[in-house]
C-alpha cells in the first residue's frame, strides 16, 4: 500500500494501485468548460482518502478539450484513457473500472462538482455496513435524490454555494444512510467486492448510455447488495454534458431495456417515489438553512412554494411517509388562518390536513371539510351535518364520528386544535397528542377578545347574557343563550382538568388574561410559543433610515387595515394634530382610508400583496410605524413585521404590544389616546436621536420565522410521535378529491338543469299571477279613487287629496331600491313625483308574499341570520343622517338588530379626515342599503319602520304590509327618544 506523506495527503495524483486507492472515474464526451470545472473541483478538495483521477476521453469532438486532457496528463494530475472511436458511455465506464481490479470506484459524470471532503464521507457510508454496495449522494439533479425537491429545475439551491450548502448537508446528516431502489449515475460510489459480484455495466443492453446504473443495482439487490443514499453528502450535477443531443432518444430506448430486464423495476421505483423517505432528510437540512435567516431563509420559503406547485402541476402523489398532523381551525380568515398556512409551509417535515367548518347565515358550522394545503383549497372530502354546530358543541355525535374517520384513515400523529368556532370539544379527546394554540379567548368567550365596554376579569351568566345581546364584538348571540355557553365553559374546563392536553400561547398576556378568567389554567403547565413569520416578508432585507434635516417633516407608516377596533377613532382624532408636523402613510387601510384621501400631509395605498411589502416600506422610507389597537393584541403579526423590515413601532401599551415591546428600547408604548399618540410623535419631530437609536436595535434584532416556529411546537410532542402515518390514506386521499371534483361537476349540471325547470316554473306562475295582479291594481285603483272620490266631496281639498293620487301613482310605478349604481327607476309618470327618490313600485308577479317568506328573503339578502331583527327606513333630507345616528346608537349596545336604508339614493360623501359613521356601520353589518328585493318584499320581511318627514308612499306600503311603524319625526330631535322607542317596538312587537 502506497504511503502518501502529509503534504500530498488528498492529491489525486496516485499512480500505484493499492487496497485503498479509490478510483474517481469520469467519462468526458464534449463539454469543455464543464469538464474543466468537475476536474478543478477535485482538485481543489479536501479529501484524506487517496484516490486517482481516471477520465476516459470516448473520442469527444471537441479537439481543444482533448488538447487540454493530455496536458492535464502529462502533468500527472489524471490518468487518461482515450477510445479510438466514440464507444458509448457504459464501454468507457466499464474501461475505467477495469483498470485496476483491486479498486472501489466511484463514477463521477463530468458535469458535475464536488466540495469538502466529500469522498471521505461516501467512503465511511459504505465501509458502516458490510452489504451496502453503492452509495449515491444529494444533488441539484440527482432524481429521487435530488434536493430541495424531485423536479428541482435549478442549479445549487439558496445562496451558501456548493461548499456551504455541502457542510450543511455533512453536519445535519452526519453518518446517515437511506435504502434505495437503485443508485443515480451522476455519481455512484460502487464497492470493488459488489462489482466483482455483480460483473460490469450491460454494455450490450443499454449501449451508449442511460438505465445501465439502475440495471447495476436491480442485479446488485438480486446478489444480496443494498443500494444506499450517503444523506451527508451533496454533489452539484448539471445534466444531460456527457451524453450530447441524443440524451432523449437515450433516455425512451435505456427505459423499455430497464422494464424488460427488471419487469418490476418501475413499480419499486414507484412505490418508492409515493412513500418518498427522502422528504423528511430534505426538509431537515431546509430547516437547519432557514435558520441562518436573511437570504437562505427566503431561498428556502421560495424552493418550498415551488415544491408545492410542481406537485400540483404534474399531479404528483402525497408525501405518504411523513407523519401527519391536523389542525382544527375555521374558516373566517385573519391571524389564526395565517398562522395555520405559514404552519403548513413550513413543516417541511410532516403532513398538515385542516378540519373546518363551513358556516351560514344560522349555524357556525352547518358542514365539516377536510383540506390538504398542498393540494390547494379543494377539499378533499366534505360532510354534510343533520345536527349543525351551534357556536361549539359540548359533544357531538356526528362531529365525532369524521373526526375520528380522518384520524384513522390518514393515521394522524397530532392534532393542533387552533379554533373551535364551529366544532366539538370532542376535538380535545381524540387520544393523540393535542395542542391547544391560545390564539383568542375562544371559547370562554364568545366574543373573543374578552372586551365589553372595557377589558373582563370576570364573566358570570349576568355579564355573559348581556354579552350575548349587547356587545358589539358578539357574534354568536343568535346560536346561543348564556346558559349554552356555560355548559360549554364548564364542560371546556373539565376537558383542561383533566389533563393531557398541551397548551401553549404566543404570549404571556393572552395567558394571563385567559386564567384570569378560567382559573383552572394557573394550575396547568403551557409553553409560550411565539407566532414566526412565513412567506417572503420574513427573508425581506431591512430598510436603512432615511437622510433627513432639521426641516425634514416626520414619515408615519400606519399598516394594515383601518377598522374601529384596530385604532380607527383614535386616528381620526390625531390627525388635526398630527398633519402639523408630520406625513402620514396608510398602507393597506381598504375602504376607510380613503376618507383621508386628498388630505394634506396624507398618503393612502388602500391594498397590498403581503409579498410586496418589504418594496413598499423601501420606497415609502417611513421613520416609524404606528399601531393603534383598542383591544389587547393575542401577538401581532404587523409588529413582527415592521420589526422584519427594520421600522421602529409607537403601539398602544397592552396586550402583547406591552409584552413585546421595551419602551425606548426596541420600540415605543403608548397610552391609547389622541393626546399621548400626539406628543409621542412631537417629540420625535423635534428630536430624532431616539428614534434613530431604536431603528438601529430594531433592524439588529432576529427574524423569528415560521421553521423556527414549527420546530418549537415539534419539541413539545412525544419522542415517538412520528409513527410511520399515513401510508394506507394516500391512494384513499387521491381518489376522495377526484371524486369531490367530479360530484362538484355534478351537482353544477344538475342545477344547471334545475335552474332552466324553475325557469320554466316561474314563468308559468308568473303567468298566472299576473292576472290575478290586473284584478287586484284595479281593486286598489277603485279603492282609491274612491277615497278620492271621498276626500273630495267631505273636504274639497286638494292638499289632503294629493297623497292618496300619489300612493295610486307610485304603487303603478317600477320599483327600484338600490342606492348609488344601483337599478335606476323609470321616470315617474307625473313630474310633480320627487322625493323620495327610491320609488315603491308595482307589486313583482306572485305577490303579495307571506311575512314568513319576506323575512327570510331579506335575511338572505343581508346575510343575517333569521333571528336577527331588521330595522327599516327612507325619507328625505335629513332623514339618512338621523337614520344613521339611530342605527349607531341601536346596534352599539344591542347585537341583535341590524338597519336597512329603504330611501334616497343620493347620500353624503361624509367630511374629509374623517370616516363616515354609515361606513364603520356598514363594516360591523349593522348597516344595509336595500338593493335586490322589491319594496313589498323588504317592507314585509323588517320588523320595523321608522317614518321619517314626506315618505308618505312609504307609510303607506307599511300600512298595506302591516309592518310595524314608529313615526320619528313625532319624538322629536332626542335621538335617545328614538332608541328607546326602537328597542321598545322591536321587544313588545308593537
Amino acid at each position: 500500500m502506497m504511503q502518501v506523506d502529509e503534504s500530498e495527503r488528498g492529491s489525486p495524483m496516485i499512480a500505484v494501485a493499492s487496497e485503498g486507492v479509490i478510483d474517481v472515474i469520469v467519462p468526458v464526451y464534449g463539454g469543455d468548460e464543464d469538464t474543466r470545472r468537475c476536474l478543478a473541483s477535485l482538485h481543489a478538495s479536501s479529501v484524506r482518502c487517496a484516490f486517482e483521477i481516471v477520465v476516459v476521453d470516448d473520442c469527444s469532438p471537441d479537439p481543444a478539450l482533448s488538447a487540454w486532457l493530455d496536458a492535464e496528463a502529462a502533468a500527472g494530475r489524471i490518468t487518461l484513457l482515450r477510445n479510438e472511436m466514440n464507444r458509448g458511455f457504459v464501454a468507457s465506464v466499464n474501461r475505467g473500472m477495469t483498470l485496476h481490479s483491486d479498486r472501489d470506484v466511484v463514477l463521477l459524470n463530468s458535469d458535475t462538482e464536488v466540495a469538502g471532503d466529500w469522498l471521505d464521507r461516501l467512503r465511511a457510508c459504505v465501509d458502516a455496513a458490510p452489504d451496502i454496495g453503492t452509495a449515491t449522494p444529494f444533488s441539484n439533479n440527482a432524481t429521487i435524490c435530488s434536493y430541495p425537491f424531485e423536479g428541482w429545475q435549478g442549479e445549487v439551491p439558496g445562496a451558501l454555494g456548493l461548499a456551504g450548502l455541502d457542510a450543511v448537508f455533512a453536519r445535519v446528516h452526519s453518518g446517515r444512510a437511506l435504502d434505495l431502489p437503485s443508485a443515480v449515475g451522476f455519481c455512484m460510489y460502487i464497492r470493488r467486492r459488489c462489482l466483482n459480484a455483480v460483473g460490469l455495466f450491460d454494455e450490450a443492453r443499454f449501449g451508449r448510455g442511460y438505465g445501465e446504473e439502475n440495471d447495476f443495482s436491480r442485479r446488485a439487490v438480486a446478489a444480496g447488495w443494498r443500494n444506499v443514499l450517503c444523506a451527508d453528502v451533496f454533489v452539484h450535477h448539471r445534466g444531460g454534458v456527457s451524453f450530447g443531443s441524443g440524451r432523449t432518444q437515450l433516455m425512451q430506448a435505456a427505459g423499455e431495456a430497464l422494464s424488460a430486464a427488471h419487469p418490476d423495476y418501475d413499480e419499486v421505483v414507484r412505490r418508492f417515489i409515493l412513500h418518498d423517505p427522502v422528504a423528511p432528510l430534505r426538509a431537515q437540512v431546509s430547516l437547519a438553512r432557514a435558520a441562518l435567516g436573511g437570504c437562505e431563509f427566503a431561498a428556502v420559503v421560495a424552493e418550498n412554494a415551488q415544491a408545492l406547485e410542481v406537485r400540483r402541476l404534474q399531479g404528483r402523489r402525497l408525501r405518504e411517509a411523513l407523519p401527519v398532523k391536523l389542525h382544527i381551525t375555521h374558516k373566517w380568515g385573519g391571524g389564526i388562518e395565517r398562522w395555520v398556512r405559514d404552519f403548513c409551509d413550513a413543516d417541511l417535515a410532516a403532513r398538515n390536513l385542516v378540519l373546518r367548518g363551513r358556516t351560514s347565515r344560522n349555524e357556525t358550522a352547518f358542514q365539516l371539510e377536510l383540506v390538504d394545503p398542498q393540494l390547494g383549497q379543494t377539499p378533499l372530502r366534505v360532510w354534510d351535518l343533520q345536527t349543525p354546530v351551534l357556536g361549539t358543541a359540548v359533544g357531538h355525535a356526528e362531529y365525532r364520528e369524521v373526526l375520528d374517520w380522518v384520524c384513522r384513515s390518514f393515521e394522524v400523529r397530532a392534532v393542533y386544535v387552533s379554533s373551535l368556532i364551529g366544532h366539538s370539544l370532542d376535538a380535545l379527546e381524540t387520544g393523540l397528542p393535542t395542542t391547544w394554540v391560545m390564539h383568542d379567548m375562544y371559547p370562554f368567550c364568545p366574543a373573543l377578545f374578552a372586551w365589553f365596554e372595557q377589558p373582563c376579569t370576570q364573566c358570570g351568566i349576568t355579564e355573559l347574557s348581556r354579552c350575548l345581546t349587547a356587545n358589539p364584538h358578539n357574534i354568536f348571540w343568535h346560536v346561543t343563550d348564556g346558559e349554552s355557553w356555560m355548559q360549554v365553559r364548564r364542560a371546556f374546563e373539565a376537558r383542561i382538568s383533566d389533563g393531557g392536553l398541551t397548551i401553549v400561547a404566543p404570549s404571556r398576556d393572552v395567558h394571563a388574561r385567559y386564567a384570569q378568567l378560567l382559573p383552572p389554567l394557573l394550575s396547568k403547565p403551557w409553553q409560550l410559543v411565539p407566532h414566526g413569520l412565513g412567506g417572503a416578508i420574513a427573508g425581506a432585507v431591512r430598510s436603512r433610515p432615511r437622510p433627513v434635516t432639521a426641516s425634514t417633516r416626520l414619515r408615519v407608516l400606519v399598516p394594515g387595515r383601518l377598522l374601529p377596533h384596530k385604532g380607527l377613532g383614535v386616528l381620526e382624532a390625531v390627525y388635526p394634530n398630527l398633519h402639523a408636523f408630520a406625513d402620514l402613510i396608510l398602507l393597506g387601510c381598504g375602504d376607510f382610508g380613503r376618507a383621508f384621501e386628498g388630505l394634506p400631509g396624507v398618503r393612502v395605498i388602500p391594498d397590498y400583496e403581503i409579498d410586496a411589502l418589504p418594496a413598499y416600506v423601501a420606497d415609502l422610507e417611513p421613520d416609524c410605524a404606528l399601531l393603534l389597537s383598542i383591544l389587547p393584541e393575542s401577538y401581532s403579526y404587523t409588529l413582527s413585521e415592521m420589526r422584519v423590515l427594520g421600522v421602529p413601532v409607537v403601539a398602544t401599551n397592552q396586550g402583547a404590544f406591552a409584552e413585546r415591546i421595551r419602551d425606548g428600547v426596541d420600540g415605543f408604548l403608548v397610552a391609547p389616546t389622541p393626546a399621548a399618540v400626539v406628543g409621542r410623535l412631537q417629540q420625535f419631530a423635534a428630536d430624532r436621536t431616539v428614534l434613530d437609536r431604536v431603528a438601529e436595535l430594531v433592524r439588529a434584532l432576529p427574524v423569528r420565522t415560521a421553521f423556527e416556529m414549527v420546530a418549537d411546537y415539534d419539541d413539545l410532542l412525544p419522542a415517538d410521535w412520528r409513527g410511520q402515518g399515513g401510508r394506507v390514506s394516500v391512494e384513499m386521499a387521491i381518489q376522495t378529491l377526484a371524486e369531490r371534483l367530479w360530484l362538484q361537476d355534478e351537482v353544477a349540471r344538475l342545477h344547471d338543469r334545475l335552474g332552466g325547470a324553475l325557469g320554466d316554473a316561474a314563468r308559468l306562475q308568473a303567468d298566472v299571477h299576473a292576472h290575478a295582479l290586473v284584478v287586484r291594481n284595479r281593486e286598489e285603483r277603485i279603492a282609491a279613487l274612491e277615497a278620492e272620490r271621498d276626500a273630495m266631496l267631505n273636504s274639497a281639498s286638494w292638499r289632503v287629496t294629493r297623497p292618496l293620487r300619489r300612493i295610486e301613482r307610485l304603487l303603478a310605478a317600477p320599483v327600484s331600491t338600490a342606492v348609488g349604481a344601483g337599478v335606476e327607476a323609470e321616470p315617474p309618470h307625473e313630474a310633480e313625483v320627487s322625493s323620495p327618490v327610491v320609488e315603491v313600485g308595482r307589486h313583482s308577479a306572485g305577490l303579495p308574499v307571506s311575512r314568513s317568506a319576506a323575512r327570510q328573503s331579506v335575511r338572505e339578502a343581508l346575510g343575517l341570520p333569521d333571528s336577527a331583527r331588521v330595522v327599516g327606513g327612507a325619507g328625505a333630507g335629513p332623514a339618512w343622517e338621523r337614520f344613521v345616528e339611530l342605527a349607531s346608537r341601536v346596534t352599539a349596545g344591542d347585537t341583535r338588530t341590524a338597519f336597512v336604508w329603504l330611501g334616497e339614493t343620493s347620500l353624503p360623501d361624509g367630511v374629509a379626515g374623517r370616516v363616515p359613521v354609515a361606513a364603520v356601520l356598514a363594516s360591523t353589518r349593522d348597516l344595509f342599503i336595500a338593493d335586490a328585493l322589491t319594496a313589498e318584499v323588504w317592507m314585509r320581511g323588517i320588523d320595523l319602520y321608522c317614518a321619517g318627514p314626506e315618505d308618505e308612499a312609504w307609510r303607506s306600503l307599511a300600512a298595506v304590509c302591516a309592518t310595524p311603524l314608529l313615526s320619528c319625526e313625532r319624538l322629536g330631535g332626542d335621538v335617545d327618544d328614538h332608541c328607546r322607542a326602537v328597542l321598545k317596538a322591536l321587544n313588545t312587537g308593537t
